[in-house]
């Protein structure tokens, strides 16, 4: 099994958002997978696929967004890990901002009222990890 450094590796670093019509992204945004286009790869039986499915649906991530220019993730729910914290800087160039830290996420698109982001389904098997400005109960 991975490291949470190496899951992270392939989740966040440079990070692609589409700020949509000038709306501010600056503020905390809270994530969490959806998994519901996510397809069973051919290589990977059904059990094995359900068991993935379960333990990426436990994770969290919590995305600070400052004003200087600075970002701050902290990635929870990893089976087995501590929470992972990852900082870095953000730009914004037009209507995309790049967050370049430890790994790697991206093309994550604003939505018109700025009050979701939402990851492409190009990575993890078509999985997307949702952002919304609204902490989540516990």
């Amino acid at each position: 099994m991975r490291s949470a450094r190496g899951f992270a590796a392939g989740f966040f670093a440079l990070l692609s958002v589409a700020s949509a019509f000038g709306t501010s992204v600056i503020g905390t945004w809270y994530g969490h997978p959806d998994l519901s286009k996510v397809k069973q790869p051919a290589d990977i039986d059904a059990d094995r696929f359900k068991l993935m499915k379960a333990a990426s649906g436990k994770l969290r991530v919590v995305l600070t967004l400052k004003a200087g220019n600075a970002f701050s993730a902290i990635l929870t729910g990893i089976s087995g890990q501590k929470p992972l914290k990852i900082n870095g800087t953000w730009s914004q160039s037009g209507h995309t901002i790049s967050l370049v830290g430890d790994a790697i996420l991206k093309s994550v698109v604003v939505s018109a009222d700025g009050t979701k982001m939402v990851t492409s389904p190009e990575h993890s098997l078509g999985a997307q990890i949702v952002f919304s400005r609204t902490k989540p109960k516990a």
